[in-house]
């Protein structure tokens, strides 16, 4: 999750108005996985960066940067809930939606 904050400026231009309806959700997913595997080797680099281009005193979270290093230094802790896949498509289909929505929106923003 901190490498996808990381990662944002990278992975918000995927989130486009193209796509078949009813299927953005899906083609976004396919699309920030292969664009994560692309970027895997420079996520060291843009978590610095992070550190760097957002260090505020006024920022009320720390970095992602910062983040990753605080975690990184934990000790390893299972996951205190865990999502079973029927769970997670119960969330998909209450997602698909507002998916399907801001789809529309940027369609019609972008005029396609």
């Amino acid at each position: 999750m901190i490498d996808l904050l990381a990662l944002s400026p990278v992975l918000a231009p995927l989130i486009a108005p193209n796509g078949t309806p009813g299927a953005a959700m899906d083609m976004w997913r396919r699309t920030i996985a292969a664009t994560r595997e692309d970027h895997a080797r420079q996520l060291p680099l843009l978590r610095q960066l992070t550190i760097r281009q957002q260090a505020s005193l006024l920022a009320s979270h720390p970095a992602p940067g910062r983040r990753h290093q605080v975690v990184a230094g934990m000790a390893y802790q299972d996951a205190s809930v865990v999502v079973t896949e029927g769970e997670a498509a119960n969330l998909d289909a209450e997602w698909q939606p507002y998916v399907e929505a801001l789809r529309k929106q940027l369609a019609e923003a972008y005029e396609l």
